[in-house]
This record gives C-alpha cells, sequence and structure tokens, in this order.
C-alpha cells in the first residue's frame, strides 16, 4: 500500500479525530512518504497540518519508535526558519494497524520550488533566503540532526521568511551501521552529496553540499551540470565537477566563492551551515534571528557576549582567513543555535489559499525523491592512583552522576612538562560549543588539545580522545541524542564538526 493509498483510507478518517483532538478537514499534500491533510486542533482551536506516514514506514514497531524519536527531536527545535512539530500520535486503520502521524505548523506562503518556476531570484532575495534556511541547517546540525533532503520544495517562503520543512527523512549523525538498509540512500537525487552515493556516513556536510546546490540554483535557475537522466545525475554528483557559478550582478565574489566550496567534493573541505548562512547574511545585508548562546568561540568564531540585544557583525581574525581556502566570514552573534532541531511541513499544490504542506511534487529542476530512501562544577583531574598521561575522566570516572542533574566537567590530565622555561608563549585556549556541551582547546601548531570540557544538562560523557592529536573527540550523550564533537586546529584555530568517529 502506497501513500497515495494512505490517502483514500484517510478520507474515510477526515470524518474522525485523531488523537481525540485533530479533525481532519481537507487533503493539501501527497507523496510517496506521507499524506498531509489540513486539520484543526479542537483542543487549542488553532490549524495545523497533519502529515498521515504511508505504510513502508510503518509496517514494523521499530520503524515507528524511530519515526516518534525523530518527531520528539524535531519538536524540540524553536527556530525561526525552521517549521515547528506539534505533537506525534498514532491512529488505526480499519484493518486495525497502526498508522502514525505527524502534527506540524501549518505554513501559508508557497514553497521554494513554485516560486523558482517562474525563474531565477532576485539576488538580494536569493542570498536572504538562502542564509535563513542556513541558519535554520546549523540549528539542526547543532542538535545533531542532518536534514538529508534539502531542496527548494522543502522550503517555504511564508510572510516571516524562509523556513526549513520534512525532516520526515533526518537522521543522527553518526555511523551508517546505526541507520537501517532502507535508511541509508533517501534524499532528492539532484541534491545528493557525493559521499553519500559511496556508503559514506551522515554528515552534516552533506546537508552543506545540499545548501551549495540551493544557492546556485535561486541565482540562475538551474543546477550546475547539464545532464537528463537521474543515472547521468549521479554519476555528475560522483564524478564531475560543477559548472561555476556564472557572473551574476549584485552577487558579490565571496558569495561565488561560498558556492564553489560548499560542492567540492570532499566533505571535510566545506564549510558548516553556519559559516553559509553568516557569508549570505552579509552578503544580503540582513541580520538573522538568533537564539543566545554562550559567549566563546563557535566553530572557531569568535562570538560576542549574548547579553547584547543586537546581533552584530564581527570580521574573523587575518590569520583565520587563510582556513577553508580563503572564505571570508562575516560572522553575525550566535549564528550556531544551540537548540535541537527539526520539523516537517509540506509543499503545497496549487489553489489551497497559499498554505504549505510538505511532500507536494518537485519542479522540473528536481530529481524525484529516492526512498529505500547550569553552573558548571569544578573542574576535575584524574585520580592520582597511577593515572594514564593525557586521558581525561569520562563518565563514571569521577564519582556518580546522573544523567538529569547539573552540568559535569571533564579535564586532561596534566602532562609532565620540563624543568626548563617555555620559549614559546603558552597555546591560546579556545571555546567551541556544540548542543551537549563546550569543550575548550589548545591548538599546538595542527594539532589539538582537550583540556577541559562541560555538559549542557540532561548531557553526559560518554567517551573522551584529548589528545594531543590531529583530531580529537569528545562524545556528549543525551537520552535520545548523541553528539560526537571531532575537533581539529588549523592555522591555529580550533574547529569542530559532529562525526561519526
Amino acid at each position: 500500500m502506497t501513500g497515495l493509498d494512505y490517502g483514500r483510507l484517510c478520507r474515510v478518517e477526515a470524518l474522525r479525530v485523531l488523537g481525540g483532538r485533530y479533525r481532519l478537514e481537507d487533503q493539501i499534500g501527497a507523496g510517496g512518504m506521507a499524506v498531509v491533510w489540513r486539520a484543526t486542533d479542537e483542543v487549542l482551536r488553532r490549524s495545523v497540518a497533519v502529515k498521515v506516514l504511508a505504510r513502508p514506514l510503518t509496517v514494523d514497531a521499530s520503524a515507528r519508535l524511530r519515526i516518534q524519536a525523530e518527531a520528539r527531536s524535531a519538536a524540540r527545535l524553536a527556530h525561526p526558519h525552521v517549521a515547528s512539530v506539534y505533537d506525534f500520535g498514532e491512529s488505526l486503520d480499519d484493518a486495525g494497524q497502526p498508522v502514525p502521524f505527524v502534527v506540524m505548523e501549518l505554513l501559508r506562503g508557497p514553497t521554494l520550488s513554485k516560486r523558482l518556476a517562474a525563474g531565477p531570484l532576485p539576488p538580494p532575495e536569493a542570498m536572504r533566503v538562502c542564509a535563513e534556511v542556513a541558519s535554520g541547517i546549523a540549528a539542526a546540525h547543532e542538535a545533531g540532526l542532518v536534514h538529508r533532503d534539502i531542496k527548494p520544495a522543502n522550503v517555504v517562503l511564508t510572510p516571516s521568511g524562509a523556513k526549513v520543512v520534512d525532516f520526515g527523512i533526518a537522521a543522527a549523525a553518526g555511523p551508517l551501521e546505526d541507520l537501517d538498509q532502507d535508511d541509508r540512500m533517501v534524499g532528492t537525487p539532484a541534491y545528493l552529496a557525493p559521499e553519500r552515493l559511496t556508503g559514506g556516513d551522515v554528515v552534516p556536510a552533506s546537508d552543506v553540499y545540499a545548501l551549495g546546490l540551493l544557492l546556485h540554483c535561486v541565482l540562475v535557475g538551474r543546477l550546475p551540470w547539464n545532464v537528463e537522466t537521474t543515472t547521468q545525475m549521479l554519476r555528475a554528483h560522483e564524478y564531475h565537477e560543477p559548472v561555476p557559478l556564472p557572473p551574476v550582478a549584485g552577487v558579490p565574489p565571496q558569495v561565488v566563492d561560498l558556492c564553489r566550496q560548499c560542492l567540492v567534493k570532499d566533505p571535510a573541505d566545506r564549510p558548516t551551515a553556519a559559516e553559509v548562512a553568516a557569508v549570505l547574511a552579509d552578503a544580503a545585508g540582513v541580520r538573522l534571528p538568533m537564539t543566545p548562546v554562550p559567549a566563546g568561540t563557535v566553530g572557531g568564531v569568535p562570538v560576542p557576549d549574548p547579553i547584547s540585544d543586537v546581533p552584530t557583525v564581527e570580521p574573523r581574525p587575518a590569520r583565520d582567513r587563510r582556513r577553508r581556502r580563503s572564505l571570508v566570514v562575516a560572522v553575525v552573534a550566535g549564528t550556531v543555535v544551540a537548540t535541537a532541531v527539526g520539523a516537517a511541513l509540506l509543499a503545497n499544490p496549487a489553489g489551497t489559499n497559499g498554505e504549505a504542506a510538505a511532500g507536494a511534487n518537485p519542479t522540473g529542476l528536481e530529481e524525484p525523491t529516492t526512498r529505500p530512501s547550569t553552573t558548571p562544577g569544578p573542574v576535575t583531574t584524574p585520580p592520582p592512583v597511577a593515572p594514564r598521561p593525557g586521558i581525561p575522566p569520562v563518565d563514571g570516572t569521577t564519582g556518580p552522576t546522573t544523567r538529569s542533574g547539573p552540568a559535569e566537567t571533564g579535564a586532561a590530565a596534566p602532562t609532565p612538562s620540563a624543568t626548563a622555561a617555555p620559549t614559546t608563549p603558552a597555546p591560546e585556549q579556545q571555546t567551541l560549543t556544540s548542543g551537549g556541551g563546550t569543550v575548550t582547546v589548545e591548538c599546538l601548531a595542527d594539532q589539538a588539545h582537550a583540556v577541559k570540557w562541560t555538559t549542557e544538562p540532561g548531557y553526559w560523557v560518554t567517551k573522551a580522545e584529548p589528545g594531543p592529536a590531529v583530531r580529537v573527540r569528545i562524545w556528549f550523550k543525551s537520552a535520545d541524542t548523541l553528539i560526537r564533537m571531532r575537533i581539529r586546529c588549523k592555522a591555529g584555530v580550533a574547529t569542530w564538526v559532529n562525526a561519526p568517529t
């Protein structure tokens, strides 16, 4: 039974109230994975969108639990450029089988794909829209989620700005073996990163690749390859360099370079979504709404004190401009949002009063979707009995901890030092922040050394590899989220990604 089969079923269920409160009214979107209804929440008396998931996603209990976990993660986000998820539940079909549904924000406005059918966007609008999309995706990455299907059909242009929708196939960043076979290759062929085609792990950089394609598309109205079939498109992603963004009046050189960097084949060489948002916001002359984060550094970029009510634009230090292939980044205060992520909504069919719903058919610019697809505690040090130099305490080694108690703090054991006075200044400490906690890092040439870390409420540290090493790793875990901070230093600047290993 397909998603459209469930649409027929839902026409019968429209006479019923799902979950005791959501009265289905009319169908506003349909796709291979779900059918979306405009509905009324009879408890809060507001209009909502209800996505009823298709049978391929509901045939076993583990799939339903995974969908529920994704909805729970998405519902935690409060970000102005991600559609909100309100509720999750299950209804029974005529055969008594459970049918999961997700209750979402009902957006008013066209999808970006519908807008692009009329041609490219003016450069200021194009850069603003992509900056807003990138800021929402950065929030997702901060919470440890990868969207996996960034495309024009999953962006809705509302009166208050662009909103990313349809986190229905989002996944926690991590190793490929953590996913079921059917989840390993999902998304839209026109926007799939090369590593997704070669069995690579779920990484935030794959979303950045799609952001680069989105930017190219909104500026010139087409993707950077001249292909006619899905197979040709997939081969282009993996083997062919994209055509550079042509000159467009009003598009500054740093945006052209940014688009190129987003589309490099190696995910480690792409900028972060937060950096993409910052560059585009600066080029468009807009300030993105922020959620404050602790003062310090995020991803190697200094962040002003969040008590300021007005976001500021601050250039990177000169030495940092050599990083990431001369990417010039002007960072708006608090670009990386330390919140949990996600949401889902759909593309709006014509004639539905401008209300958007997820899962509408893509435009000719896209290939069809594939589907087998707190105050921190004091710094602790290792006990004096036979410590291992350079190995910090992790969860359970410094005394009892609880998952819901105060933030925990770890520190690397001090390494023996020579008796002679150092001939070079001590390395500057840099603080990197994620949704799970913060890590203080020292850069020793191109080696990183994690000297201290502090958890956010509800998180604990499950593993730590503090270095010094080319890459150091700290694992933060909560009840339903795992954030793996992989940190490295380049030109004296520390950066991190949420990486599988």
